[in-house]
């Protein structure tokens, strides 16, 4: 029996407020960006759509529409992107972004497998694709663009506080998402 030693799926919960007109029934779309670092590897993906709407229950769900274009920056100890992976997602590479029960869900297994399946051999993105992030401490950044975030809240303090802007940028490339979202630390231990 394997046992996951790796940063497999980072899940958030977004909810609609009476006053917020963004979200309905009908999807919108927002740009999302994801940052990982350790102290030798940087990682970013940008996805330029994701669909968000609001289900039957008031839940906020979030999906990946055909067509969505995925952009990855890879660095290691030894090599480094010099310009972004760029690929249009389909078929599996669309379960990158899901949602189940109110909670959405951003795939690194999903996500590494679609760059392993396109990333040059022996570049830092297929690297990365094939070592994932295992067994460290992380520092995380993730980015929502164009839907406005007014509050938030941690599962530990339900006081809700403003939600502060974060941005991600590829530096290959410079494609770059700013939006509501957030920056903390991920540890994943074996």
């Amino acid at each position: 029996m394997t046992v996951p030693q790796e940063l497999q799926s980072i899940s958030f919960a977004l909810q609609k407020s009476a006053i917020n007109a963004q979200l309905s029934s009908t999807p919108m779309e927002a740009p999302l960006a994801m940052e990982v670092t350790d102290s030798t590897r940087v990682f970013r993906a940008i996805i330029d759509r994701v669909s968000l709407s609001v289900d039957g229950t008031g839940k906020v769900v979030a999906s990946l529409p055909s067509g969505a274009k995925l952009w990855v920056y890879g660095k290691t100890a030894t090599t480094e992107t010099t310009s972004p992976l760029i690929t249009t997602l389909s078929g599996p590479g669309l379960q990158i972004v899901s949602s189940a029960a109110g909670t959405i869900s951003y795939s690194f297994d999903q996500l590494f497998a679609v760059i392993d399946s396109v990333a040059t051999a022996g570049s830092a993105l297929e690297l990365l694709a094939q070592n994932r992030v295992s067994n460290g401490s992380f520092s995380v950044t993730m980015a929502l663009g164009t839907l406005r975030t007014a509050r938030k809240t941690s599962p530990t303090d339900a006081t809700p506080v403003l939600a502060a802007l974060q941005a991600v940028t590829l530096r290959a490339g410079s494609q770059s998402v700013t939006g509501h979202g957030y920056k903390g630390k991920v540890v994943v231990t074996p």
